[in-house]
């Protein structure tokens, strides 16, 4: 999940819809947020919030983090020496989220 546009609307967006209040990870200086919510079901939303304009490396920090929750959630490692899999979906974050900024 890709969420752009304000922090409020952004908090508003989380808890009318998944009932998480995600404040205290999104203060008012905060320009992006990479965020991963499980039910009591085991389902898990992985999803990356950041301002409309944010800067290029601050989608690139929270692309990042979505990598490894979501690697993490299908059991996949990474490391030093095994990274390939995380470096093409980070390339593959970064690319489909930037078509929205």
């Amino acid at each position: 999940m890709a969420f752009i546009g304000g922090r409020e609307d952004f908090l508003d967006h989380m808890f009318n819809k998944y009932g998480a209040d995600l404040t205290g990870s999104a203060d008012t200086t905060t320009h992006g947020l990479c965020f991963n919510l499980t039910n009591p079901n085991g389902e898990s939303l992985t999803g990356i919030w950041v301002d409309k304009g944010t800067p290029f490396p601050v989608l690139a920090h929270e692309c990042l983090h979505a990598t490894y929750f979501t690697l993490d959630f299908f059991g996949v490692s990474s490391s030093v020496n095994d990274n390939e899999t995380q470096a093409y979906l980070l390339q593959y974050y970064i690319e489909e989220i930037s078509k929205l900024l």
